[in-house]
């Protein structure tokens, strides 16, 4: 298990890079997360459209339209819907929620999530997606359906960090980390306890690091209502140490 100083230290880690480089990937949650929080309850065709770019855009910062990934065969309006499902008001309570409070009801929590998950994983299964083939034959180009097999916890919880800022990545140095610091790290209603009894088992030193986290985010991002909340910490702290452990 860490120490305090050593999870402080890979945050700073994080931070580092952020505050070295204007353009830095390490940014793109800021974009993302401010322009969903303040449309949230605006389901206007034209906010939908541009709220569903920012969020193509952060998951292509992240690895998400590399080759041979779900989303590359798709453009970005494909995202609109699964905006519009996060908008839904049954999941106000997600926004920015603070894992630490002992007051939180977990069980909720919990259920609240899956139901998300569940939501968007059903659009994602209902789609095709496409692969340019040749028959061997003819030599004539081809389009092959193949159907969605699965959806990977990275992308789920790609999509409910940056907006909702309820869960980590589960990407793959996140998991990485959380499973060094003995947490389950498949996404899932074991791994949501987890983290709710991490957060609040190490209150003290998250709250300190986003503190001063969210002091220089506010500043350099120029939004002043931009908080890190919990789930993001950890991610940050998950990533850098998975990324130092792999």
């Amino acid at each position: 298990m860490l120490t305090d100083q050593q999870r402080q230290a890979y945050v700073n880690k994080f931070m580092y890079i952020y505050l070295q480089d204007k353009n830095s990937r390490y940014r793109s949650y800021d974009h993302v997360h401010c322009v969903y929080l303040k449309n949230r309850h605006d389901n206007s065709p034209e906010t939908l459209d541009y709220v569903a770019l920012h969020l193509f855009a952060f998951l292509g910062s992240w690895g998400m339209l590399c080759r041979g990934a779900f989303l590359l065969q798709k453009d970005y309006r494909f995202l609109i819907p699964v905006v519009k499902k996060l908008n839904q008001p049954k999941y106000d309570g997600l926004c920015d929620i603070d894992l630490t409070d002992a007051k939180l009801d977990k069980s909720k929590y919990i259920a609240t999530v899956t139901e998300l998950i569940g939501e968007l994983k059903k659009y994602f299964m209902s789609k095709t997606y496409y692969k340019i083939e040749k028959d061997k034959e003819t030599d004539v180009a081809k389009n092959t359906a193949f159907i969605l097999g699965d959806v990977h916890d990275t992308v789920i919880g790609k999509i409910l960090l940056a907006t909702l800022g309820c869960i980590p990545a589960y990407d793959r140095y996140v998991v990485a980390g959380m499973k060094a610091e003995g947490l389950c790290g498949t996404l899932g209603n074991r791994s949501l306890s987890d983290l709710v009894d991490y957060s609040r088992t190490h209150a003290s030193i998250v709250k300190q690091i986003m503190a001063s986290v969210n002091a220089d985010v506010q500043r350099e991002s120029g939004c002043r209502t931009l908080i890190y909340p919990v789930a993001k910490i950890l991610d940050m702290l998950f990533w850098e140490y998975g990324y130092d452990i792999l």
